[in-house]
């Protein structure tokens, strides 16, 4: 510690270390990026997620829903190849990824 009781710490990432990562670990582990009710997911898996169907008046047993997730990109370098629509500024990063839900209407 120093006289002035102030310390400083800095930590660095490069994009496409931190995509490297994201790729890598949603390949081993899928299910962080698949949910859905008994309907869309029977048991927890390898593959998905169960969550409890989402209550809702007039639905007996509730809404059966899926919500899958594409791997996420992450930009942090302003105006890069991968730039996103809004690209970040100054100590800010975004995290790109698409989303699939999906609902079950009727029995």
């Amino acid at each position: 510690m120093s006289l002035t009781q102030v310390q400083n710490v800095f930590g660095s990432v490069h994009e496409t270390g931190a995509n490297d990562l994201f790729r890598r670990f949603f390949t081993a582990r899928p299910r962080y990026l698949n949910y859905g009710t008994f309907f869309f997911v029977p048991v927890t898996s390898v593959s998905g997620t169960q969550i409890p169907p989402i209550l809702f008046p007039g639905v007996s047993g509730g809404l059966q829903v899926g919500v899958s997730f594409t791997i996420p990109t992450v930009d942090i370098t302003p105006g890069g190849a991968g730039s996103a629509p809004l690209p970040p500024g100054p100590g800010q990063f975004t995290v790109k990824t698409d989303v699939t839900l999906r609902v079950l209407c009727g029995g």
